[in-house]
């Protein structure tokens, strides 16, 4: 994110590069994640909960840094979506879209 807050727009042929490239860097920085779960908080649109889930379903406890710079990688490799929703980014396929939450379930 830029210092405005606003995501920042990039050429097709830098998002499929840092889409490309997403686990990679992600791994880089957790080498176990399975999920990484986006959701914006209710009463601001600009802050997100980021949890990031083990292969066994366990929620990882990071430092805010780590966390933050998942979520920068997450925004950049994919601008175009809708961040006032609940995420999810899975690591087999590399697969990144709307998050059905449910309880306990990674």
């Amino acid at each position: 994110m830029n210092p405005t807050g606003r995501i920042r727009r990039s050429s097709a042929g830098s998002r499929r590069h840092h889409v490309a490239y997403l686990p990679f860097k992600i791994r880089t920085l957790v080498p176990d994640v399975a999920s990484i779960l986006i959701t914006p908080l209710p009463d601001d649109d600009t802050i997100r909960d980021v949890t990031v889930y083990d292969r066994a379903g366990r929620a990882l406890t990071l430092q805010p840094e780590v966390l933050a710079h998942l979520l920068g990688l997450l925004q950049t490799a994919h601008p175009e979506a809708d961040w006032t929703r609940a995420l999810r980014w899975q690591a087999d396929g590399n697969r990144f879209g709307p998050a059905a939450i449910t309880a306990g379930v990674a």
